[in-house]
């Protein structure tokens, strides 16, 4: 009884936590079509059990090492960038297809390798070492994850204001993850209001770049 209710917090807990996970996913796979995005969507669920597994194994070892969230962080930033300033159009060759699926699945894996690094410590300090336990709940949260990510696509595909609010919050969460970095803690023990200013900047600087960027196009199609 008391394995079921840990497994249930855990679960739970991975949820929580996996909600940059599932908008990504959503993100990266809004314009395919259904048949692209269940493609996806097997395919990356498979790709994330196995980076969960491996990163359960090593997140408590290198979530110590100076760099790996900050260059995670940036890594997500980067993402969020690149999500927001995404072609519109899918081209219908077959070959311009199966490209959009290889990119949507390159940008959700290498997400959720850095995102996991997080997540999966917070599970194994749950699970208190039972490696069972642990993947176990990992493999019944990504069936929720990837079940919610179908209609956070879905609602992108409607309403594109949520594609900019999705890159806005992770770009938030990147940051936050990257001032949590152990090379930096001496750094803000001197300038604490620096960590709590940081994300704020970060995230106001990428939806400025984004205002920028959608009045560019408008001109630039005016022009022409």
């Amino acid at each position: 009884m008391e394995t079921l209710l840990t497994l249930v917090e855990i679960v739970f807990i991975n949820l929580i936590l996996s909600g940059d996970n599932a908008l990504i996913i959503g993100m990266a796979s809004r314009h395919l079509s259904d048949v692209q995005r269940r493609k996806v969507f097997v395919y990356g669920t498979c790709g994330i059990i196995i980076i969960y597994v491996i990163l359960a194994s090593l997140a408590s070892v290198l979530l110590h090492f100076p760099f790996v969230k900050l260059v995670g962080g940036l890594l997500l930033i980067a993402t969020a960038v690149k999500l927001l300033t995404s072609a519109e159009q899918i081209d219908d060759g077959e070959d311009k297809k199966s490209k959009t699926v290889r990119k949507a699945l390159f940008v959700i894996l290498l997400s959720n390798v850095v995102i996991g690094l997080d997540n999966v410590l917070s599970i194994t300090m749950l699970a208190k070492g039972n490696f069972p336990l642990m993947i176990g709940s990992i493999m019944i949260s990504i069936v929720f994850l990837v079940w919610g990510s179908t209609h956070i696509a879905q609602l992108m595909g409607s309403y594109p204001l949520l594609i900019t609010a999705g890159s806005l919050i992770l770009t938030y969460s990147a940051t936050m993850m990257m001032v949590s970095d152990p090379f930096l803690v001496s750094f803000f023990i001197q300038l604490p209001f620096l960590k709590t200013m940081l994300p704020t900047i970060f995230t106001i600087s990428v939806l400025c770049f984004n205002i920028l960027y959608v009045l560019k196009k408008k001109f630039v199609y005016f022009r022409t």
